[in-house]
């Protein structure tokens, strides 16, 4: 190596080496000093206790930048007095004297240094977050793609997704976002009562989608095996369905087509915060109306186990809820542990424990609970809960004057909410309380002396705390072992084998989350679209500008209710400025021979949908994907036929297209196609009523309810089936049953018939729709 050539290297090495280091500093210099003195003094004095697994005030970490400054957080730039996180600093209230994790107590400066941080707009102590941005096409399109390479056609139908892209989007940090994952995760197996902990599945390269199979949770079935109704339920709730109704991409047909619902996918973060919490709550885990039915399904009979005394009880008179005295009692389930608490209005006569321990009944020596909360394992280790009157009726919230939620985790002023409030304070499981019953009464014999045999009733069910202590760990240690299958992280203490989760909270954060206020980064990553394009946006519409043009203004933010109030227009506005360019890109696909791109367009030119209406257009581009075999756009091209819309009126022709169509299984041509014989009107297609039966009969196999009226008829009728009233009425229960309105009326035929003949009915109605149910889960999607 020449010494020229040995200077030359080492020259450029320094430069490289200089150029890295210039690099770092530039990477550096974008946090301010003053971020890194704050952050300095918040993780010396605040994050033991407000850190990862901080326990005073639920999802704060006081060094995660967005927590502190965002919507609702304990930081407003540029406003020390109006920051509560200076103003506990400042006046000495955090961190508290008494506790003792506190050695150090901060210094005038330290104060001073966080003042002066908010004063410069409390600048971000953490990287900023670069990514790519995920439009909803894009989404789609994993979505589309999963199923297509990922899931067999038979099994598409139950696939349904979640997401977290927007989120993704507004630059949530990736271990926000890895908590907000657990918390979807958590929450659904939360919502089964299947015997197994299924973690969704992510689908994309960021991990911002994932995927469930209802038949995974019992969603799809229920106890009786029967249809579950758990994802329309979901999707009746949802304030974002305009989201997919407005879209008209080929992506958004397939996504409908494939897995038979038209909203296969919901927001992860509206989830969470909405099924946590009645009625979904409620809806989803099929929570029946009274203790009493809970108690049958988990096969516990908690008056026989009472009398029988095999039950364990703990009484105390400060509970983290309770206002009041308090019962808690546990029973067992056939899925593990059943806890009943018994909560009171006051502490005087019937309401006093220590007086009254025995109970409940009508007996004046027993205890008169208010109310309570029961707490039971799922299937798989998971805990789930239900609120109930003293009476044992189900009830979504707690009343304040009985238990109250101290720091407004439910967002319901401090009332307790069923589901939300109680993963909040059960996090970790069941929690340990001591008992104050069995000790007062050993210290107190002369309350007891006369009446022989009741303190040792009471100690029979209220036992010693080794006893009571190995049940509240072993129920704790089951739900934590089941989370932790769930993913969330767990730890083991060394001393004493106890288990712990390490992410606190998953459920109530993404919760909170999504009920904070959005600024401006979050709102148009809700409408899927880059800031910049929710500006120009607010800049040509009024009415948007009227609703959410606060978000115009640096650092301002929305509430919830006001963004989703507004939601609709946002997605509509959008949607004018982005047709013309989904408009050319249909045309194009279509232009390629694309056969669901070609039916969109169609549609499009039949709505006047982005395009001026043009029926022409409509019937050319619904024969192109007619001839390419696509059933919908067959059927639709015959009612173009049918009305004479884009080409002369011939029904002739109507009914060849719906042959085509309903020879392959397509079912409202099968229906139609019996109309055209049931009439016989058409040169060359005579009134046959035997057709007619063929074809509404094949139809009201699948479930059609109109031709499940009309083969009614033709059975009451006699025309092209035998005559017969069983089998009329038969099939009128089954379209009744979805609400076909002629078949509600012809249900008086019972009138004419016997009590065999309607047992006979009702016996077939039940065999018809079995088979039904069978054949469309059997059946593969065309």
């Amino acid at each position: 190596m020449t010494a020229t050539y040995q200077f030359l290297l080492n020259v450029t090495s320094r430069i490289v080496l200089l150029a890295c280091i210039a690099n770092c500093c530039e990477t550096h210099a974008q946090i301010p000093q003053s971020a890194l003195d704050a952050q300095k003094v918040l993780k010396q004095h605040c994050y033991k206790c407000h850190g990862e697994n901080g326990v005073a005030i639920s999802g704060l970490n006081v060094l995660k930048w967005q927590q502190l400054t965002g919507p609702n957080g304990p930081v407003v730039a540029r406003s020390p007095d109006k920051s509560n996180l200076y103003d506990y600093i400042a006046s000495g209230e955090m961190p508290p004297e008494d506790d003792k994790r506190v050695k150090v107590r901060p210094t005038e400066n330290e104060i001073s240094i966080i003042r002066k941080w908010i004063l410069a707009g409390a600048p971000s102590f953490e990287e900023l977050v670069k990514r790519d941005f995920i439009s909803p096409e894009k989404m789609r399109g994993f979505i589309q793609a999963d199923l297509r390479d990922k899931v067999a056609q038979l099994d598409r139908q139950y696939m349904r997704y979640f997401t977290l892209t927007h989120l993704y989007n507004a630059g949530i940090r990736d271990d926000e976002i890895e908590t907000y994952r657990l918390a979807i995760s958590k929450l659904i197996n939360s919502l089964s009562w299947s015997l197994e902990i299924v973690r969704p599945q992510s689908i994309d390269p960021k991990k911002t989608i994932y995927r469930i199979d209802l038949r995974d949770y019992d969603w799809d079935i229920r106890e009786d095996g029967t249809s579950s109704s758990v994802w329309d339920a979901i999707i009746a709730q949802s304030p974002y369905n305009d989201d997919v109704e407005y879209n008209r991409e080929a992506t958004d047909y397939l996504l409908r087509k494939q897995t038979g619902h038209k909203i296969p996918y919901v927001r992860g973060d509206w989830f969470v915060a909405a099924a946590s919490r009645p009625p979904l709550y409620h809806q989803i885990l099929e929570i029946p109306q009274t203790a009493k039915e809970l108690e049958n399904r988990l096969g516990v009979s908690v008056a026989a186990n009472i009398t029988r005394e095999v039950v364990v009880r703990a009484g105390f008179t400060r509970s983290g809820v309770s206002q009041n005295n308090r019962m808690i009692e546990r029973h067992q389930s056939q899925y593990g542990a059943y806890w009943k608490s018994y909560d009171f209005a006051g502490n005087k006569g019937q309401q006093l424990l220590t007086r009254h321990p025995l109970g409940p009944g009508k007996n004046e020596t027993y205890f008169k609970h208010d109310g309570g909360e029961i707490i039971f394992n799922l299937p798989n280790g998971l805990q789930a809960y239900m609120l109930i009157e003293a009476s044992g009726k189900r009830i979504s919230k707690g009343p304040t004057s009985i238990v109250s939620e101290p720091d407004d985790v439910a967002r319901d002023g401090n009332a307790v909410v069923n589901g939300i409030s109680c993963m909040h304070c059960h996090d970790q499981g069941i929690k340990r309380k001591d008992d104050e019953i069995r000790p007062y009464v050993e210290a107190n014999p002369i309350v007891f002396r006369d009446q022989p045999g009741l303190a040792d009733s009471i100690k029979a069910l209220y036992p010693e705390k080794a006893v009571i202590d190995r049940l509240f760990d072993q129920d704790a240690r089951r739900h934590i072992q089941a989370a932790g299958k769930a993913g969330s992280p767990v730890t083991e203490d060394e001393e004493t084998g106890q288990l712990k989760l390490v992410d606190r909270q998953p459920i109530v954060r993404l919760s909170t989350q999504f009920h904070n206020e959005l600024d401006l980064k979050l709102a148009s990553a809700e409408a899927g679209v880059p800031p910049d394009d929710l500006i120009n946006l607010l800049s040509n519409s009024k009415t948007l500008a009227a609703q959410i043009g606060i978000l115009r203004i640096p650092g301002k933010t929305i509430k919830r209710g006001t963004y989703v109030a507004a939601f609709t227009s946002i997605i509509g506005e959008l949607r004018i400025v982005r047709r013309p360019a989904e408009i050319k890109r249909l045309r194009e696909s279509a232009e390629q021979g694309n056969a669901i791109s070609q039916f969109l367009l169609a549609q499009a030119y039949l709505n006047g949908d982005g395009v001026a209406k043009n029926f022409e257009e409509t019937v050319k581009w619904y024969r192109k994907s007619a001839d390419q075999g696509l059933l919908v756009s067959q059927n639709n091209l015959a009612l173009q036929y049918l009305n004479g819309e884009g080409v002369a009126k011939n029904v002739a022709e109507a009914a060849k297209w719906w042959r085509k169509a309903a020879e392959r299984g397509y079912v409202s041509s099968q229906h139609s196609l019996g109309l055209v014989y049931k009439v016989g009107t058409v040169k060359g297609i005579p009134k046959d009523y035997g057709e007619a039966a063929k074809w509404f009969t094949k139809a009201a196999e699948q479930g059609y309810a109109k031709s499940q009226f009309e083969i009614g008829v033709a059975y009451y009728n006699g025309q092209g089936v035998p005559e017969t009233q069983v089998y009329a009425y038969a099939w009128f229960i089954l379209a009744a049953e979805q609400g076909e309105v002629d078949a509600r009326a012809a249900l008086k035929i019972a009138t004419q018939m016997t009590a065999k003949e309607i047992a006979e009915a009702k016996g077939l109605s039940s065999r018809l729709a079995a088979k039904i149910a069978e054949q469309k889960a059997q059946q593969a999607f065309r």
